[in-house]
């Protein structure tokens, strides 16, 4: 199995500010990268960033009850997530499967069929951002469209 991961960077666009403190190490701005990658989870290469539509960016939290399993779907543009709490299954169609566990990242695969599944006793509470346009759903249920729509040649 392929250890993913994606990079999640903050640029120096933000202003940093010292203040006086009584402790010094209070005023050091720790950065841990946490993921980087050129493949989802399942070891598929990430597509090519789209070009065109004016891009449109997502962070949703979902938080998915007890011995839940969440509806068959696919994700049309490139998305990642940090689990803060719990462990999520994440099944493809083919059967291949990995359990993320609270603090690791998952890579989410395009334009693939799969079902995420908590089969633990507690909620898990997942963070994901997307990067897509402003024309193209984050997630496409079963029954609501086909990858194939969404594949540029």
């Amino acid at each position: 199995m392929v250890m993913v991961s994606v990079s999640l960077t903050f640029c120096s666009c933000f202003r940093s500010e010292t203040k006086k403190t009584e402790n010094p190490e209070q005023a050091t701005t720790q950065v841990e990268t946490l993921a980087e990658a050129l493949t989802s989870w399942d070891g598929a290469t990430l597509p090519a960033y789209p070009q065109g539509d004016s891009t449109k960016l997502t962070i949703l939290k979902y938080v998915i009850p007890p011995h839940t399993n969440l509806a068959r779907h696919f994700h049309p543009i490139m998305s990642f997530g940090y689990l803060m709490e719990g462990d999520l299954t994440v099944v493809a169609d083919n059967g291949a499967e990995k359990t993320f566990h609270a603090g690791e990242t998952v890579v989410e695969t395009v334009n693939t069929w799969h079902h995420g599944e908590n089969r633990g006793d507690s909620a898990v509470v997942l963070i994901v951002s997307y990067a897509g346009s402003t024309t193209t759903p984050l997630v496409v249920k079963e029954g609501e469209g086909d990858p194939k729509d969404y594949i540029s040649e």
